[in-house]
């Protein structure tokens, strides 16, 4: 990377010489232009400006190629772990026996993904049974059993009619007043 820079910077030098000869030569001999002097120096430019064209590129292609390394080099070293983020570490390793050991090494940010995803598995897994239990209420579907009587038993999701308020039976209900307990909950109160 140094040798391209400096070469970028002897060729500049060495074009800026050439074209200040081009410009003396053009103001000396204005009655008397040198006509072949004049083209050597066009050509010599020339050829500099190519030269300079392709260190250039040469330049960006290493400075491109350097970045990701400059990246890693100014990372820094990753924390050693305390003793409870490895027992932590261990008591994973233990629910997933297909991880490697050497995850107990791994850095935070890998571990962390690995907690999210088991946190994230257990949630869905929760979300999924909710789902399937209010799929089994709708399949159900409301039924109204008219106004409440202590002697009937009531399945979940029955609707009854209780001194004139409508109410939802949560759980199975036998016996169970509505309003006494969570076994039921007032769906519309009646204005008296």
């Amino acid at each position: 990377m140094a040798d391209i820079q400096s070469e970028i910077a002897r060729l500049t030098e060495l074009r800026r010489q050439k074209q200040a000869e081009f410009d003396r030569d053009a103001n000396q001999h204005v009655t008397r232009w040198d006509g072949a002097l004049q083209d050597r120096l066009m050509r010599e430019i020339a050829d500099l400006d190519l030269q300079l064209d392709r260190l250039a590129e040469e330049k960006s292609e290493a400075d491109f190629r350097n970045v990701p390394m400059r990246a890693a080099q100014t990372r820094k070293a990753p924390r050693t772990l305390t003793q409870s983020e490895r027992t932590a570490r261990a008591e994973v390793l233990k629910r997933h026996p297909e991880l490697p050991d050497s995850i107990l090494d791994a850095p935070a940010t890998t571990f962390d993904l690995l907690l999210l995803n088991d946190s994230a598995k257990a949630r869905i897994e929760a979300l999924e049974r909710t789902v399937a239990t209010l799929s089994e209420s709708a399949a159900e579907g409301l039924k109204y059993a008219g106004v409440w009587q202590r002697q009937l038993a009531y399945s979940r999701g029955t609707l009854v009619t209780f001194k004139g308020t409508l109410w939802h039976a949560n759980a199975d209900a036998a016996g169970i007043e509505p309003g006494d307990g969570k076994a039921w909950t007032m769906v519309v109160k009646t204005q008296r």
